[in-house]
């Protein structure tokens, strides 16, 4: 199974990786080194980070054919958001058990008791308002106390001493659930945090995946061969084997600190951290300390918008029920431009008569499996039979030619969830009377005619 060397080599045969050889500051210059690297779609590696032993990574898993990457696909040219959907939501139903293995690189070193300081780590703060420095690449290990299967999520961890940290989570996160049943129950909790992991573990552990299944068995699923694991030092579970650094880390849930932190939607976020002790660092020989550009980083909300990745088929489902007039809708979460929430294309059959603002009001009040669509959509889009609903091009020609009046602008303050904002939508479909004036350039013929087959060999 490909780990996180491999994709950093692959991104630098591909000649997609930079490096940067001059002692970085961990506050703010690396992350704005790492914000303009992602503009330029490169990875970059950092050799020399000033105060910490070991090199940083980071812009790596930034689109979808990045995703191919990692995934060791051979030709990940073409290789799109449904395509990586399509394997997540494979791998989830056909899982590849984890292998144990005892010798594992991620326990090339072991640091323990004096010996653990977090200090030698290159973590950044990235944004003014920060708390402190984020670890953002870790993926937390735990146990469900409910069934005892390893659960594994991406957390807000902030570093609060040599061997201190603090763990927030969501509200909709199933730690949190285990963290209260453990509390309630009168015991710590134990997480690992893992560093530097094979990336088909970082895409589980980003996705939305059943409580009976283990996010490390879906990494197996998705590459097609299981993921080694290896068992932690002190902990009572396992840990990815290839991973650049573990940490193990106790909560005793007797202290919680407010931490604030530049999230998905280019703003801050304040959560509760849960204080825990790091009781072990292992790492490999030579570690390379992956770290996500936090905010609206291309790389973190590539990795975020995985979760959502169900939404679409959702919806499919509730409206060919609710509105059959709907032909085809695609959700779209495009970083890092819009945030966490996106944009809907509903496509409306020819001929149809829909009311689009009773359709825009029915979608942004509906439910789809844990979200609620006014949460995850901001913008809904209708669009006639003629518009290629897969071409952002198409789709902003119809908003530009198409919605020209007011009354094509519908805007939604009173919503049911409190909090959500304004949401909107734009009504693109034109009256059958209105359809030759407003109607697309078309060369007849042209979808079998190809350039290719003009050009001399």
């Amino acid at each position: 199974m490909p780990d996180l060397r491999y994709l950093v080599k692959a991104i630098d045969d591909a000649g997609e990786l930079l490096r940067i050889k001059r002692p970085v500051d961990p506050r703010f210059e690396l992350p704005a080194l790492l914000k303009q690297a992602e503009a330029r779609r490169k990875g970059v590696l950092f050799e020399d980070v000033k105060g910490a032993a070991f090199a940083a990574v980071g812009a790596l898993l930034t689109s979808p054919p990045r995703f191919a990457m990692g995934l060791g696909l051979t030709d990940s040219t073409g290789y799109s958001a449904h395509d990586h959907r399509d394997a997540v939501f494979a791998a989830i139903a056909n899982p590849v058990q984890a292998a144990l293995v005892t010798q594992a690189p991620c326990k090339d070193v072991v640091m323990q008791g004096e010996a653990v300081d977090l200090g030698l780590l290159p973590v950044p703060t990235f944004f003014a308002e920060d708390s402190g420095p984020f670890l953002t690449a870790a993926v937390g290990i735990s146990r469900n106390p409910d069934n005892n299967i390893l659960n594994v999520g991406i957390y807000r961890v902030l570093i609060t001493g040599k061997n201190q940290v603090a763990v927030s989570v969501g509200p909709s996160s199933d730690l949190l659930q285990f963290l209260a049943a453990d509390k309630a129950a009168g015991r710590t909790t134990q997480i690992a945090l893992a560093i530097g992991v094979n990336p088909e573990l970082l895409m589980a552990a980003s996705a939305k995946v059943p409580p009976e299944l283990s996010e490390l068995d879906v990494a197996g699923g998705l590459s097609g061969e299981s993921l080694k694991v290896t068992q932690a030092e002190t902990l009572d579970m396992v840990v990815p084997a290839d991973a650049e650094f573990v940490l193990e880390v106790e909560i005793d849930h007797q202290q919680y600190v407010p931490n604030t932190m530049g999230e998905f939607g280019d703003l801050y976020g304040t959560q509760n951290g849960h204080i825990g002790t790091v009781r072990v660092i292992t790492h490999r020989r030579d570690p390379m300390f992956h770290t996500i550009m936090a905010g609206a980083g291309r790389e973190h909300n590539s990795l975020g918008f995985i979760i959502l990745y169900d939404i679409e088929p959702g919806l499919k489902q509730a409206l060919s029920k609710a509105f059959p007039q709907v032909s085809d809708l695609r959700a779209c979460f495009a970083p890092p431009t819009m945030g966490m929430p996106g944009e809907l294309y509903l496509q409306i059959k020819q001929g149809s008569t829909i009311s689009v603002s009773e359709l825009a009001r029915r979608v942004f009040e509906m439910r789809v499996g844990r979200w609620d669509i006014c949460r995850v959509i901001r913008k809904i889009v209708v669009l006639d039979a003629d518009i290629d609903i897969n071409s952002n091009n198409d789709i902003t020609w119809a908003i530009n030619n198409r919605a020209l009046t007011a009354n094509h602008h519908l805007f939604f303050e009173d919503l049911p969830l409190p909090g959500v904002g304004m949401r909107m939508a734009i009504d693109t479909t034109v009256a059958a009377e209105d359809r030759e004036r407003l109607q697309r350039l078309v060369i007849p013929g042209s979808e079998a005619i190809k350039l290719e087959d003009y050009l001399d060999d």
